[in-house]
């Protein structure tokens, strides 16, 4: 069943830090010195999905700053084309 998340601090904690947390993989989760600074800067009032079933590779609307290992790749809403920082992750484990 689809349920709406009206409250902010309940959306950024399933967005944010709980799958860091759930995540095998070290570094990820907190914003500290030594992560690995990953970080999606987004306007609560405007976040929306931008992909629709038959269109699925658009952006989502609202979100401004992305920051993968440290290194900017969307900077005030508009992708940095060319660049790629950042490792591909493959775990086929499932997270209960």
């Amino acid at each position: 069943a689809t349920r709406i998340i009206e409250d902010i601090d309940e959306y950024e904690a399933l967005i944010e830090a709980l799958p860091g947390q759930l995540s095998p993989l070290i570094g990820k989760g907190d914003i500290v010195v030594g992560a690995d600074a990953d970080l999606v800067l987004f306007d609560p009032e405007k976040i929306m999905p931008g992909a629709a079933y038959g269109d699925p590779y658009q952006p989502s609307v609202g979100i401004g700053w992305v920051i993968v290992g440290g290194e900017v790749i969307v900077a005030n809403g508009q992708r940095i084309e060319g660049h790629y920082p950042g490792k591909r992750i493959l775990n086929r484990a499932r997270i209960p």
